[in-house]
């Protein structure tokens, strides 16, 4: 549409939003909060022009509890990806954020997220430098994430794995 007569349609479509509650399910009466283990998701609806294309983000905290059976979702939470970049691995980490800004750790400390996201399970892996410097996609949210991970688990950060599984599979 560079050289139309008329402008692009997507210039009247609705920005992101700019900030959004998540919406919280907690199931038997659970505080929303996540037990030690999270399931993380992002997705996007993806279009022609990028101007149109919006993002979002869920996670999943499954326990096991004698009020609740083997793996029952216990606690979720979901909200649209906010801000002007809309990309479906910035959602994966904005995922991995709220799980960290909102996670009990277990008993002995330990806690861990589970990812489709690639991106995201390396990123942890790569470290604080490679995700936060000038040049690094996403340095804001990363940013978030290892401070939040420094908040909860200090020195020693290893009691926290974000380990990366196959994505839309099922068994």
């Amino acid at each position: 549409f560079s050289t139309a007569l008329l402008p692009h349609p997507a210039l009247h479509f609705p920005l992101p939003l700019s900030e959004c509650a998540p919406t919280w399910v907690a199931d038997h009466g659970h505080e929303p909060v996540f037990f030690g283990e999270g399931f993380g998701d992002g997705s996007g609806l993806f279009n022609k022009t990028h101007l149109t294309r919006r993002c979002g983000w869920s996670v999943v905290s499954a326990v096991a509890l004698e009020t609740v059976s083997k793996g029952h979702a216990a606690v979720k939470a979901f909200a649209p990806l906010t801000g002007p970049l809309q990309e479906v691995p910035l959602a994966e980490a904005y995922a991995l954020l709220f799980f960290l800004k909102n996670l009990v750790p277990k008993e002995n400390g330990e806690a861990t997220f589970y990812t489709d996201c690639a991106w995201v399970a390396l990123s942890i892996e790569a470290g604080r430098q490679h995700c936060t410097h000038a040049c690094a996609v996403g340095a804001d949210i990363w940013l978030k994430i290892f401070g939040a991970i420094d908040e909860i688990f200090g020195e020693t950060r290893g009691l926290l794995q974000v380990k990366k599984v196959r994505a839309h599979t099922s068994f």
